[in-house]
């Protein structure tokens, strides 16, 4: 495994700086955003997409700082009800596939998206219960009418730019949000889908991290290197679902900054028994302690861990 970082961790004023941050640090390899909800401003992907010329400058970069493109970041809803955003999200990720092709990357890491409850919905409708039955009515629809169709004809499209790995982040909120799900989407669509592990994702649902990756043996082909601590006393109350976003049960922490270094060399572990070798990227989004003088604390963390 190699120590990797995205690039929305920093805050950098343009890629040069970024680049020479990670390298200082010795980060070897770097997620790029370049679509979705992602911060695209140090990317400028719609220039990536249309110019040879930028995409050159863009390898002397990379190769300049010795640092490798682990994977393309576009994580958005391209089945949202509304066309528009839809539309928008579904080009970020063709665009992703290109640029991805033109750099030599293999993955593109982005989130299965949520439709509505029905044709004529105006927001996304996100199903964690299939009781009442009304609830197992929509999840049917949402699956087999859109969510299945889609994924399949983007995974074609990404095959048609040779991208072999569309990395789901597992994430509340969207339909492919747990091991069960993103595994169900795989078998229904076939090997180009699997997950990018985020633990932080998977902690804040009760789930062990390191038996979710072994649940996925085969199928992880990014991993985020993220913290989160639950709140204790607001668990108890209230337990985890989020309502109420003033309030949340639970906090990003920076690896280093929540669960104890038995607790991570355990991820760890899960991760070399079933045969990860990529990149362990750090995302930094610890809320209590700044980018500028976490994020170095951050790899530090990690680049021990592995």
């Amino acid at each position: 495994m190699i120590l990797g970082a995205t690039l929305g961790s920093l805050y950098a004023s343009d890629m040069p700086s970024a680049l020479n941050t990670l390298h200082e640090l010795g980060v070897q390899s770097v997620e790029l955003g370049v679509g979705g909800y992602v911060d695209t401003r140090l990317t400028s992907p719609k220039t990536l997409a249309r110019s040879g010329n930028a995409v050159r400058q863009l390898k002397n970069l990379l190769e300049e700082y010795a640092i490798q493109v682990s994977a393309l970041s576009c994580p958005g809803n391209p089945v949202h009800p509304d066309r528009a955003i839809a539309a928008q999200h579904h080009q970020d990720f063709v665009d992703a596939c290109h640029i991805a092709q033109a750099l030599g990357v293999d993955t593109v890491v982005v989130f299965s998206g949520c439709p509505g409850d029905c044709a004529s919905s105006k927001a996304p409708n996100f199903v964690s219960t299939c009781w009442p039955a009304d609830y197992k009515a929509v999840l049917d629809w949402q699956w087999e009418r859109v969510l299945i169709p889609y994924w399949r004809e983007a995974a074609a499209i990404a095959a048609s730019y040779g991208i072999r790995r569309i990395a789901m982040k597992m994430m509340p909120g969207f339909c492919v949000y747990n091991p069960e799900t993103l595994l169900r989407l795989r078998d229904e669509i076939g090997s180009a889908v699997g997950a990018t592990v985020d633990p932080a994702h998977l902690i804040r649902q009760g789930i062990d991290p390191a038996a979710a990756i072994r649940s996925l043996k085969g199928a992880v082909f990014q991993v985020h290197a993220k913290d989160l601590l639950l709140d204790s006393d607001r668990r108890a109350q209230n337990g985890v679902f989020v309502s109420n976003p003033d309030a949340p049960p639970f906090h990003v922490r920076a690896v280093g900054n929540g669960h104890d270094a038995g607790y991570w060399t355990g991820i760890v572990k899960a991760l070399r028994d079933i045969g990860y070798d990529r990149s362990v990227t750090v995302e930094y989004e610890d809320e209590h302690v700044p980018a500028a003088d976490g994020f170095s604390l951050a790899v530090a963390a990690v680049r021990k861990l592995l």
